[in-house]
């Protein structure tokens, strides 16, 4: 793959171009209706819930019992979503430097992995960084998508074990940590509020390439000096 001033065919001139003409209103309108769409998935998501547990006669639990579960199973969703992005990393030799789950980072060092209590700006976070260049868009969109790929298997997972759940504790234990790891599935929704992108978000920045895509070449390249040879953008 190319950078646009690598000599990149008219054809891929033409689509950048299209790409770029269009990036104003995508912008403009793109953050807004991914946020209607999030809404909408996510009361989906409890309206399929509350059915489910209606079918197996299980009544719904209370407002302070429903916190009580939403907050026990939110850390499994994260992780789950951000350990996908790790596995992503790792099956293409990515070196992992940061792993964040809310307040909680574990960082390597010189003398290898510290935790340490942060203030809370995400969700969650992995920081990688290539081992080698080569294809390097294709090799970022896939450690990308790794985390909503995590999140889809772990919520078809975890909708099968609240199917098959013999009781009402068991039952919304699991329905909500399928609700969790769906809602991370959602990130593929592209939106951007500050400096925090959703995976959507980043993917498409890695599709349309540029200014951005090259920025991130050059850090990344910064950060993992010594450790590969230099060599020529992708």
């Amino acid at each position: 793959m190319s950078s646009a001033c690598d000599g990149t065919s008219p054809r891929g001139l033409k689509s950048r171009r299209f790409l770029l003409s269009v990036e104003p209103a995508a912008t403009a309108l793109g953050s807004r209706a991914a946020y209607v769409v999030v809404a909408l998935a996510i009361g989906k998501l409890l309206q399929f819930q509350i059915q489910l547990g209606n079918t197996h006669g299980f009544d719904r639990p209370s407002l302070a019992w429903s916190a009580l579960f939403l907050a026990l199973t939110a850390p499994a969703g994260i992780v789950i979503h951000e350990c996908g992005h790790c596995l992503a990393g790792a099956a293409l030799r990515q070196h992992c430097r940061r792993f964040v789950i809310g307040p909680v980072e574990w960082a390597r060092g010189a003398r290898g992995w510290t935790v340490r209590w942060i203030p809370i700006r995400r969700a969650g976070m992995v920081d990688l960084v290539p081992s080698t260049f080569a294809h390097f868009r294709l090799r970022r969109a896939i450690c990308i998508a790794g985390g909503p790929m995590a999140s889809l298997l772990a919520g078809l997972v975890f909708l099968d074990l609240s199917w098959g759940a013999h009781t009402p504790s068991l039952f919304w234990i699991w329905s909500f940590c399928a609700q969790w790891a769906l809602v991370g599935l959602l990130g593929l929704a592209p939106i951007r509020r500050g400096a925090a992108r959703s995976d959507g978000y980043l993917l498409w920045e890695l599709i349309r390439g540029g200014a951005a895509v090259d920025a991130l070449q050059r850090n990344l390249r910064v950060a993992s000096s010594g450790r590969i040879p230099p060599g020529m953008r992708d």
